[in-house]
């Protein structure tokens, strides 16, 4: 019947369709089983999160803070960036909004069905067994969204001059705005990061503080509250068969053989296979790199340079980076879970 309304019927019978399912999951789901994603956009978010949800029974929220997909977001008061701390908590309703993502009690045609590649089948609903959100905006609140709902979370890092790179190539962020990556209660927590916009004046420069934002709050996390797993791109791209079973070990369970086999195929946002992990150096030229690899080394951020694999993963941003960590407190510490 769901499959029906969902394939079939106009809009209106097949979100109500998927709202009942939702909402009826959510009345004996765990959240614990929910896998989130966290990254840069063209960080690879899309490619590991239908790896991810690829196994069967798995259904992928995609980017629920997105505001063309998912005007609810907006009529919620979220930010482009939402950041929460436990200083900063969400209000009510958006608590009850996130919380609905992870449980299934809120869902929509948008975020669930229209972006994951395949689409979900039938049976994904019939034995259903794990939510997948994956974000490219959230990454500031990865603390305080895995201590609350207890999610599995895994961070997903890639160099920035290859994010970068993507970006410029894919086209969507040619009128990019630097005022759109930064909050400011994220300017406040982070000093580097306002140094950071300060000194943005150029394209690449713009989008590497992008990148900044994304990543400089979860590498500066204390250790005491790391609670996911941080997943190198360079790594999947290197080893992807340790990296793969290395991620469903986080997740509790075996690499299912068919995932294996998804490592070449492309995702829904890209065409061709996955790419490699030097492709950015002939895509920039020499001043692009420079600039950008400038604006992370400034920020303090010691986990990219010229190299194309993660240099310093002990401590990938320098104790001086943040005056304060988040609630202002103690300065940032070394890293926590990473694949080796």
């Amino acid at each position: 019947m769901i499959r029906g309304a969902l394939n079939r019927g106009s809009r209106a019978v097949r979100l109500a369709a998927l709202k009942t399912w939702g909402k009826t999951v959510s009345l004996r789901y765990d959240v614990r089983n929910t896998a989130c994603i966290f990254a840069s956009g063209r960080g690879g978010s899309t490619w590991l999160a239908e790896m991810i949800a690829s196994v069967p029974g798995s259904i992928l929220q995609w980017e629920p803070f997105h505001r063309m997909s998912n005007p609810t977001a907006v009529r919620l008061g979220f930010e482009r960036r939402p950041y929460f701390t436990a200083a900063r908590p969400p209000t009510p309703r958006q608590m009850q909004f996130i919380k609905g993502l992870f449980d299934g009690s809120w869902i929509n045609l948008e975020t669930a069905t229209r972006h994951q590649s395949p689409p979900p089948a039938l049976g994904d609903f019939l034995r259903f067994r794990r939510f997948v959100v994956k974000f490219v905006t959230a990454n500031a609140s990865i603390d305080w969204l895995t201590e609350t709902f207890g999610v599995r979370s895994i961070l997903l890092v890639r160099h920035p001059c290859a994010v970068v790179a993507s970006q410029i190539r894919q086209g969507s962020w040619q009128r990019f705005d630097k005022s759109r990556s930064v909050t400011d209660a994220l300017l406040d927590d982070f000093p580097a990061l306002r140094r950071a916009y300060a000194s943005a004046n150029t394209h690449e420069e713009a989008l590497a503080l992008a990148w900044l934002v994304n990543m400089l709050p979860p590498l500066s996390s204390s250790p005491s509250n790391r609670k996911w797993l941080t997943v190198y791109y360079e790594d999947l791209v290197l080893d992807p068969g340790g990296g793969i079973r290395a991620i469903f070990d986080w997740l509790g369970e075996e690499t299912p053989k068919p995932v294996e086999e998804l490592h070449g195929r492309p995702s829904a946002m890209v065409k061709g296979s996955i790419q490699g992990i030097d492709a950015w150096r002939s895509q920039l030229d020499a001043d692009q790199q420079r600039r950008i690899l400038r604006m992370v080394a400034d920020a303090g951020v010691q986990l990219y340079g010229e190299a194309s694999t993660p240099m310093d993963r002990e401590r990938p941003v320098a104790a001086s980076a943040t005056l304060l960590s988040p609630g202002g407190v103690a300065p940032p510490g070394p890293a926590g879970a990473s694949l080796p």
